[in-house]
């Protein structure tokens, strides 16, 4: 699985090679169905399953199917017309809600927010050992200067879970140091932005879900079926 998901690149690119105006997804032509229609995830991965082997069904169902987001005709055909340069550096977040979304950022901005993306992702199950190196690099009022922060970024890329290339630092560093008279940032607004937490309730049907967004990381830590119709209580995180 994890090597299909490495390859989900080039999955997409199949895919995006196999679905036509006239292909039929669920007895409808993807080119002419409404925007609206929902497409139904069996029809989808039966089409999927004449062409891609069971660990890359695994793949392409999180990114076309994650949890609590439909599909609709219009959303497929927006995937159809996206170049190959909007599913570069992929990671296990990724979906194409996400893809669609990050799609209409000029190219720059989309490029610093994967970059921000990835290092937050990154470092989402390291943050003590994160923190212990930048903090080695920060001053006695709790700042980091940019070289310091650099230097910090770069012996940091090697405890991340998620591949953290020389320019996802150029990025992340010049997002917080965008102008020279920007000298130090704060290390606690620096892991503030990273490791952020807040509570969000979902609910589907009769079942409610709290979730954890952790730094982009969804951790559920409450699933409770509603038995009145009166208020529910989440659990909340602070």
């Amino acid at each position: 699985d994890e090597f299909a998901w490495a390859n989900l690149q080039k999955i997409i690119a199949e895919i995006q090679g196999r679905i036509g105006p006239d292909t039929q997804i669920g007895g409808v032509a993807v080119g002419s169905a409404n925007s609206n229609l929902l497409v139904p995830q069996k029809a989808l991965e039966e089409f999927f399953s004449g062409f891609l082997s069971k660990p890359e069904m695994s793949a392409v169902r999180q990114f076309f199917f994650p949890e609590h987001t439909n599909l609709t005709m219009g959303m497929l055909r927006a995937f159809l017309d996206l170049g190959a340069e909007h599913f570069e550096e992929l990671i296990a977040s990724d979906n194409l809600a996400t893809v669609l979304e990050d799609s209409v950022l000029p190219p720059d901005r989309r490029m610093i927010k994967k970059s921000i993306q990835k290092i937050r992702h990154g470092f989402a199950h390291a943050q003590v050992s994160f923190q212990g190196i930048v903090d080695y690099y920060k001053n006695e009022h709790g700042n980091v200067s940019k070289e310091n922060f650099l230097k910090a970024m770069d012996e940091a890329k090697y405890i991340s879970n998620v591949p953290i290339q020389p320019h996802d630092i150029k990025h992340i560093t010049d997002y917080f140091f965008p102008t020279p008279k920007i000298r130090t940032l704060s290390v606690n607004k620096l892991y503030h932005f990273l490791f952020e937490r807040k509570s969000v309730q979902r609910r589907v049907d009769n079942r409610v879900t709290s979730t954890a967004l952790h730094n982009g990381v969804a951790i559920k830590i409450q699933d409770s079926t509603t038995v009145s119709k009166g208020p529910t209580r989440g659990h909340n995180l602070h």
